[in-house]
């Protein structure tokens, strides 16, 4: 059976949750099965599987200005997973993006509604 990045990142998950030293030996068993390419591949699927776990929700925020990104991040508050973007073409407001589901107050989205 071959396996793909999201099982060892499983597994590396299981195995931490018990023992947070277990990461060193979990290298060295990807070093010697010659699949320490996929290390980022299974970075990212561990960090998906820790927030998935913890009942955490990932969460984009775009927004105009550096300011207007902070503010949303904070009213969302510390159960959320946020990654920021500035995108100065929304001229102002933010889009909140999670899974398939976006909300858009961008004042461009506004003028386009027009």
């Amino acid at each position: 059976m071959r396996y793909t990045p999201r099982h060892y990142a499983e597994v590396l998950y299981d195995l931490t949750e018990e023992n947070p030293s277990a990461v060193k030996p979990f290298a060295d068993f990807l070093k010697k099965k010659r699949v320490l390419k996929l290390l980022p591949k299974i970075e990212k699927n561990f960090n998906k599987i820790w927030y998935e776990r913890k009942g955490l929700t990932h969460i984009s925020i775009e927004a105009a200005n550096e300011s207007r990104a902070e503010e949303a991040i904070k009213k969302l508050g510390s159960s959320f997973r946020t990654k920021k973007k500035i995108n100065d073409e929304l001229v102002g407001g933010v889009r909140i993006t999670t899974g398939s589901r976006r909300i858009d107050s961008s004042v461009k989205n506004r003028l386009e509604i027009i």
